[in-house]
């Protein structure tokens, strides 16, 4: 039996007290009745002791007090006027935040039980005074037992503060913990103890009672710890006592977690667990000697070696908020030569005139805040190493955000990672050089107009549209690996001598586009250089190669031998070259994905002087995955989707879990959490991996974390468990394309599992001030509109071909029918009826709005059609069937949406 929280706490009460330690009639709402895990064996065979795996209650020192004993390790049932309750108290919130941490990933170690043992000490009756400490010498833990107050190991407040301190110690680097710390790391080790206690606290409530004070039942008088930004700002409010800069820390931490630190319904930042993480992680990085700005960029640290750096710019824009970034903000114009090293926080534009350099050194992270750009007009050198990167993080695509070299400019960005930008180079008349680097989510690539830059040895992805673009000019694009972007890989517009070589181009919607008069494109090698070396394959719409203007040389058999193409294009959905101009392309020497057929090329192609098998040494130096190997966590991947299809779902699910075991970097380990919990679903036995998803939520690999996360959404609303659910979905910010998906996903179920419309409704007013994009406005729509006309098992119509007698066809209005069957693998079947003679468009759009393909966009007849939708190349998931008829008087206009659920 234990308080969980607290009394006051848990009844929202700040009138109950002490009363001297007397199990008064107003505390018995607030016991809970727990299970103590993992307790030692009988002492002899016969009685049992308040001592397990990860916490051992002892008496350690005055007043002696000997520890309880019980016959059954069920009989530590105790109130709290009993000298036991405290003992249970204290075991049960140790174990319980031990166990949190462990399966975030760590394992605290003290000295006092025995060397480097994983269970702490503590004693709950270890002073007379209204206190508790955690001994840094000696390494244990001791609460007062004060005689006319609330005893300390009563308050998990207190438990979990003391608690922060044994982990802080343990974790920390050095040889000597926290033993020696010096003024910054005392308010460091306070505010993680108040953190992690207050933490734990707003965890057990909906809406947390008194959530910023230090404690609600020990000591309330001690006052909030949680403070807004005005009240707690490094370095203004620091101060020179350790506990002025404990509520600065604490509050900064909590800031991390939360929108508002002070405020929980604000909603979640990044959430308890990965704040946790980080902060657990940053700890190894210092040691007590480091100052609070070193843990600052110990924590930034984390984030790039945990996740990529996917949350440096909300904790950069905490960080900034708070004070830690004051001598590191720039903006306006430099007029002088210039050297960035460390981190650096842009709160506006800033300009390099013209005659100036600008250098950064190697390591160096800038955070580019609000859609600021860093502008070139004379010279930028980003002197990044393979080992330590220059980081650019611009925090979203927005405002034409970038890194923008303009006439006149010169520079090299060098081993330079450069991320959430709308351009993550733009170029205008200027030749710099961009080598070694990586470029994603932005909104497009690199940019180029005019001029000759150099374009080589990176890898460039996760891109809204092009990879690459340049007007006019001959860049030189070499040995880059581009992949995963929403438009065309590299597209060219009228520019001249180009040479494309020894690239990897894959899962792009087409792999290279070049137009207009003047392109001239080259995939071959020159003089020096053999071969082209292209290697461009999964193209998911479009063409490996688009040829609409100017002239392309894709290889040329005979001669110069460095003029042959030995280039991969593997055929996919769309041709593998398609030429619509009047000019031949020359496309000999090239490997085609197999035997070629003339259907494979649309145009005036050459192409017949083929490789019969890929080259070898084609594609980028840095794609790891060429054709000639199947990647090992692909083939795993594709063995475990044969035992779906052979409906060996529990060996299939296990494979997929082996997959992100043995892989945990694979950009596949996502599809395979979603294809094993999809594998779980078909037996009915998805509720039976909570505990797995759980920890598959902190993840490194973004892809499975962001996986487990919507799987785990869907496990508790499926459940029934809509405030887990609920809690789930909150543990996600809606800055993040996870937390618009989730939110979206969830006021769905909300609207068809639990018919909560309020719900629904406060999701999509959040989401519409939060992402008013096109595509959450159609998803919003969609829900709103499948949700009123949720169909079952409605029989689809006999199929009727659009040349049929329609006359003979009695149509009495226009409707769109259920998709047939559904839930469906792989094709379904829609149908719908037009009363009149109609324009008709009919999309298949995924659960985020995006279109996934147009399957009608013609003019039809009155009658009954049935269209075949086929999934095979998507995954599992919910998707949206949009259809809208406009007739030539506009009276018999029509729009309806419905959803259809892929299950593999």
């Amino acid at each position: 039996r234990v308080f969980n929280p607290d009394p006051v706490t848990a009844l929202s009460d700040n009138s109950l007290t002490d009363q001297g330690d007397s199990d008064y009639s107003a505390l018995s709402l607030a016991y809970d009745e727990i299970t103590l895990n993992d307790l030692n064996d009988p002492i002899g065979g016969y009685y049992y002791m308040v001592q397990g795996k990860y916490a051992k209650s002892m008496d350690i020192t005055f007043p002696d007090v000997n520890p309880i004993s019980e016959t059954a390790p069920g009989n530590f049932t105790y109130n709290r006027s009993e000298n036991g309750f405290e003992e249970v108290n204290i075991y049960y919130f140790i174990d319980k935040q031990r166990r949190y941490v462990g399966n975030l990933g760590f394992s605290p170690t003290w000295d006092y039980v025995e060397n480097n043992s994983q269970t702490i000490a503590f004693d709950a009756r270890g002073r007379t005074d209204r206190n508790a400490t955690y001994e840094r010498h000696n390494q244990y833990l001791k609460f007062g037992v004060p005689s006319d107050d609330v005893d300390a190991g009563e308050d998990v407040s207190v438990i979990l503060h003391e608690y922060g301190h044994a982990l802080h110690d343990a974790l920390i680097g050095g040889s000597s913990g926290i033993k020696y710390p010096s003024t910054d790391t005392w308010g460091v080790t306070e505010g993680i103890g108040d953190y992690m206690s207050i933490s734990y606290r707003r965890s057990t409530q909906a809406t947390p009672y008194m959530p910023n004070n230090r404690s609600n039942w020990f000591a309330p008088d001690y006052g909030e710890s949680i403070l807004s930004i005005a009240n707690a700002k490094y370095p203004g409010d620091w101060g020179s006592d350790k506990y002025e800069k404990m509520k600065v820390w604490a509050s900064t931490l909590m800031d991390i977690e939360y929108n508002d630190a002070t405020i929980p319904s604000s909603g979640t930042n990044l959430g308890r667990d990965i704040t946790t993480k980080l902060l657990l992680t940053s700890i190894q990085y210092v040691t007590a000697n480091n100052d609070v700005i070193d843990n600052v960029h110990a924590i930034l640290q984390a984030d790039r070696d945990i996740y990529d750096g996917s949350h440096l710019s909300v904790l950069a824009s905490v960080f900034n908020q708070r004070g830690f970034f004051y001598n590191d903000q720039v903006s306006g114009t430099l007029t002088t030569n210039t050297i960035w090293s460390g981190n650096k926080y842009v709160v506006g534009d800033v300009t390099v005139d013209a005659n100036v350099t600008l250098t950064i050194a190697d390591d160096t992270f800038v955070f580019l805040a609000g859609g600021t750009s860093l502008k070139i007009n004379g010279t930028l050198n980003v002197n990044g190493t393979s080992s330590n990167k220059v980081t650019f993080d611009f925090g979203s695509p927005t405002n034409y955000s970038g890194i923008k070299f303009y006439y006149g400019s010169s520079g090299t960005i060098d081993n330079a990672i450069i991320k959430n930008a709308f351009y993550g180079v733009y170029i205008m008349n200027s030749a710099p050089t961009i080598k070694n680097s990586e470029i994603y989510d932005c909104s497009y690539g690199i940019q180029s107009y005019y001029n000759s830059p150099t374009i080589e040895t990176n890898k460039i992805y996760d891109i809204t549209n092009y990879g690459i673009y340049a007007y006019s000019g001959s860049p030189t694009i070499t040995d880059n690996y581009i992949h995963d972007t929403g438009s065309y890989g590299v597209a060219l517009n009228a520019t001249t001598d180009t040479y494309i070589r020894k690239n990897s181009i894959k899962k792009c919607d087409g792999g290279v586009f070049a137009w207009g008069n003047q392109s001239s494109i080259k995939m071959i090698g020159y003089t020096g250089n053999y071969y082209g070396l292209n290697e461009i394959e999964d193209y998911e719409n479009e063409h490996g190669v688009l040829i609409t203007g100017g002239t392309a040389d894709l290889g040329v058999y005979g001669g110069s031998s460095y003029k042959y193409g030995y280039n991969n294009i593997i055929k996919n959905v769309g041709s593998v070259v398609k030429n619509s101009t009047s000019s031949m392309i020359l496309a000999e020497k090239n490997y085609w994905g197999g035997t070629p057929v003339v259907t494979w090329f649309v145009g005036d192609v050459s192409w017949i002087k083929y490789l019969s098998s890929p080259y070898t040494s084609s594609g980028s130096s840095l794609d790891l995955n060429k054709t000639i190997n199947v990647e090992p966590d692909k083939q795993m991947l594709y063995e475990a989707s044969e035992l779906t299809d052979s409906k060996s779902y529990n060996l299939a699910s296990n494979m997929y879990k082996q997959l992100i075991s043995e892989y945990p970097d694979s950009r596949y380990g996502g599809l395979a959490l979603a294809w094993s919990m999809t594998s779980q679903k078909l037996i009915k036995d998805l509720e039976t991996q909570r505990d797995y998803l759980q920890n598959q939520t902190t993840h490194k690999n973004k892809r499975v974390r962001n996986s487990a996360i919507l799987w785990l959404q869907t496990l508790e609303a499926e459940a029934g468990n809509k405030e887990a659910a609920d809690k789930v979905v909150n543990s996600t910010s809606i800055k993040e394309t996870i937390g618009v998906e989730i939110r979206l996903n969830w006021a769905n179920d909300l609207l068809n599992i639990y018919n909560d419309e309020k719900g629904a409704e406060a999701i999509f007013e959040e989401l519409t001030k939060a992402d008013a994009s096109e595509s959450t406005l159609s998803t919003i729509a969609a829900i709103k509109s499948t949700a009123l006309n949720i169909e079952g098992t409605e029989e689809v119509p006999k199929s009727e071909e659009s040349n049929n007698n329609v006359e003979e066809i009695v149509v009495s209005e226009t409707k769109l029918n259920a998709s047939y069957p559904n839930p469906f693998n792989p094709t379904a079947t829609i149908s719908y009826q037009l009363q009149y003679k109609s324009h008709v468009s009919l999309i298949v759009y995924n659960s985020i709005g995006q279109v996934v393909v147009e399957l009608v966009n013609q003019q039809k007849e009155k009658g009954i059609y049935n269209v075949d939708f086929d999934a095979s190349n998507l995954s599992s998931g919910l998707y949206i069937y949009r259809l809208q008829v406009n007739t030539p008087d506009g009276k018999g206009n029509f729009t309806q949406a419905k959803k259809m659920i892929l299950l593999r």
